[in-house]
């Protein structure tokens, strides 16, 4: 199992949980399931970009509306 935390800037704002507040709830609730699946060692479709300290940076979400 895997960590996952959400960034925060010197000032304590949250951008990833600022973008979130756009999406309507079905939307939410797809990329929230995506994170659990990637907490859960499940990373699917995605790409590292630093594997130094092991950060996931981009991972792609695909469904349609």
């Amino acid at each position: 199992m895997f960590t996952v935390r959400v960034y925060q800037d010197d000032r304590g704002k949250e951008p990833f949980t600022n973008w979130l507040e756009h999406f309507p709830s079905k939307i939410k609730d797809r990329i929230f399931d995506r994170i659990f699946r990637v907490g859960q060692g499940n990373f699917g479709d995605h790409i590292f970009v630093a594997i130094v300290s092991f950060e996931l940076t981009e991972a792609k979400i695909t469904f349609s509306l």
